[in-house]
């Protein structure tokens, strides 16, 4: 299975060599059980990188945030109506974690595939629709 060795791999090995966050293989690591519609590993990858988002409200009445997710790790984009930039990875549970600079926090989302779109889950309250957008529509 391909994973990511964490955010510090990533950072140090993806971005200092200009060549996008770090993937190995690893021959350890446990066979994940991924739930009904949820993405492996792999698939959030080929989903997110070089791709946009826009992730909606429960109730998908408004945006919360929209990003572009750059091959090398970088994303851009808007978070409480203001322009925001950051970092991203898949975590070897293969859940899409990111973090926008100036903050403590990751938020790391299960990616579910549901009709058209997609359902980032934190936990069982927290659930948010999602459109991925090909390329960078929105010039993030």
């Amino acid at each position: 299975m391909r994973i990511l060795r964490g955010m510090a791999c990533a950072l140090a090995l993806g971005l200092a060599l200009g060549t996008g966050p770090a993937r190995a293989d690893d021959a350890t690591a446990p066979e994940l059980q991924l739930a009904p519609g949820q993405l492996s590993v792999d698939e959030v990858w080929e989903l997110y990188t070089g791709n946009s988002e826009l992730v909606f409200s429960s109730s998908r009445q408004k945006t919360r945030w929209k990003a572009y997710y750059h091959p090398d790790g970088r994303m851009s984009g808007v978070d409480g109506g203001e322009a925001q930039t950051g970092i991203w990875f898949v975590d070897p549970l293969g859940r899409h974690c990111l973090r926008w600079d100036g903050t403590a926090k990751t938020r790391c989302h299960v990616i579910l595939k549901q009709g058209d779109g997609y359902v980032r889950v934190k936990d069982e309250d927290k659930r948010y629709a999602s459109e991925v957008h090909e390329g960078n529509p929105f010039k993030l």
